[in-house]
């Protein structure tokens, strides 16, 4: 069967990473395919855990809210050795977040906002629907798709996107190269409801039976990952995993067990995140162990990444070339990520022994909420800006390029506004131009303040593109920064 060879953009793959790319696309107006070969999403528990960056991320998308209301809310972290507290961390110290902390529930639930979402925007998952090749040509990318009574469809799309999980078909046909390397420990992941277990926390212990982690994702209901032992019956892995409580002093009692899986540990990446009109995103891209939750959150950084870079690709805002640098910078902070889960791991050997471990061998907060991640032109993360301060601003959109405007401590009203109205006459149309003249001083807008008077060029990741005083901000500046009208 051959479509109408209508260029847009395909999706393979319908778990949280696929359907934030799509949406990142679809709510700019860019025409997207999203498929998958479940017939229904996960029911699986899988990753449960979004931290603060995912969170900031996600409201670009209006659902933060959303998953707030119904998810459970995090504070804290602690990391011991043995019964002893080595390392702990409070989430409110995280003071350029309007997120100062984590959201914890199975993944079907965050599935099904995502999803929700996507259908609002107009997009429908199509499922029972299988990628089983692709080949590109100068233009367009050729994919066979297949349904479960064996029908093939023969589809041409503009890009695809490659969300497919560990297994990736489309990285598979696409030729990437995925480094693959099997870390010798097996966890055993448990959810199961207790009673008077810590509510408000994680704890991540370390000692001579293994690891444990444990995390709240519901009323009652809990994520033990363990390294202590291996997946046997339900009667079992309660029995042991009441021990193993009782022996790290944890209090609370197991009262049911709900779901579990075992779980080899694995770490790879992909030669390349793009290879001609093919992308890569998540676990496609990227594969690290279930250390501190970092896999769905750092797949989500990549599909906001790539989606924006991609939509204003297809918009005509930017040259292809973008494409490369998302590439580039989303591997410079997966190298880093996989780097620490990889040496908290380590903490815990083949034979579930455990090695040093100190309060300097854990991750830092700003580590664990992604709030850690550089790059651009200047590394630098604009937090996202404050109700208060875009309260004359309604039509503000976080996920659009921004031009924030600072007067510094002095200046004449009247220049200013002159100036301002300046800036937004040579602007692209597409461009938002803040003011933040007269807005309140607090943490979220020192890195803004701080620097007196300035232009601030904001991606639309909200990482800093340059900054420069505003008199100096001309036409030309867009142009040189690769932006186009």
């Amino acid at each position: 069967m051959e479509d109408s060879g209508k260029f847009d953009v395909l999706v393979v793959g319908a778990g949280p990473v696929g359907l934030v790319v799509a949406s990142e696309l679809a709510k700019t107006g860019i025409p997207v395919t999203i498929i998958d070969k479940r017939n229904k999403p996960t029911w699986h528990s899988k990753a449960n855990v979004l931290w603060p960056r995912s969170l900031e991320l996600l409201a670009r998308l209006n659902i933060t809210d959303i998953l707030a209301r119904q998810a459970h809310q995090l504070q804290m972290i602690n990391f011991h050795k043995e019964t002893q507290i080595i390392a702990s961390h409070n989430f409110s110290s995280l003071l350029d977040s309007p997120y100062p902390f984590a959201l914890t529930q199975p993944q079907p639930a965050t599935e099904m906002v995502l999803e929700q979402n996507l259908r609002q925007l107009g997009i429908t998952v199509d499922r029972e629907l299988e990628l089983v090749n692709l080949q590109q040509s100068e233009h367009t990318v050729d994919v066979v798709l297949q349904r479960p009574d064996k029908t093939l469809e023969n589809r041409h799309f503009a890009w695809v996107i490659g969300a497919d999980g560990k297994n990736s078909t489309v990285r598979e046909k696409s030729g990437i190269y995925f480094t693959n390397e099997v870390v010798p420990i097996m966890f055993t992941l448990v959810d199961a409801y207790a009673n008077g277990v810590p509510a408000n926390q994680a704890d991540y212990y370390f000692g001579s039976q293994g690891s444990l982690a444990i995390a709240p994702i519901g009323p009652n209901l809990y994520r033990f990952a363990t390294s202590a032992f291996a997946l046997e019956d339900v009667e079992s892995i309660k029995d042991s995993l009441q021990k193993l409580l009782n022996n790290l002093g944890v209090l609370g009692e197991i009262t049911r067990v709900r779901y579990a899986a075992q779980f080899q540990a694995m770490i790879g990446q992909a030669s390349t995140y793009r290879k001609g009109r093919v992308l890569l995103a998540g676990d496609a891209a990227h594969l690290s162990t279930p250390a501190s939750g970092q896999g769905m959150n750092t797949g989500i950084q990549d599909a906001i990444a790539l989606g924006w870079r991609l939509a204003h690709v297809l918009l005509g805002h930017i040259d292809e070339s973008s494409l490369n640098e998302y590439d580039e910078e989303r591997r410079s902070h997966v190298d880093s990520v996989l780097a620490w889960t990889r040496a908290q791991t380590a903490q815990v050997d083949e034979n579930s022994q455990t090695l040093s471990t100190t309060k300097t061998d854990m991750p830092s907060i700003r580590q664990i909420a992604q709030l850690d991640v550089q790059y651009g032109k200047t590394g630098t993360r604009i937090p996202p800006l404050p109700r208060s301060v875009l309260r004359h601003q309604n039509d503000y959109d976080p996920a659009a390029p921004s031009v924030l405007l600072y007067p510094g401590d002095i200046y004449s009203a009247e220049r200013w506004i002159k100036e301002v109205a300046r800036i937004r006459s040579i602007a692209p149309a597409y461009f938002q131009v803040v003011d933040l003249a007269g807005k309140a001083l607090e943490p979220r807008l020192t890195s803004i303040s701080s620097l007196g008077r300035t232009a601030l060029i904001v991606r639309p990741d909200q990482h800093l593109q340059l900054s420069i005083d505003p008199a100096n901000l001309s036409v030309d500046t867009f142009t040189e920064l690769g932006w186009r009208w």
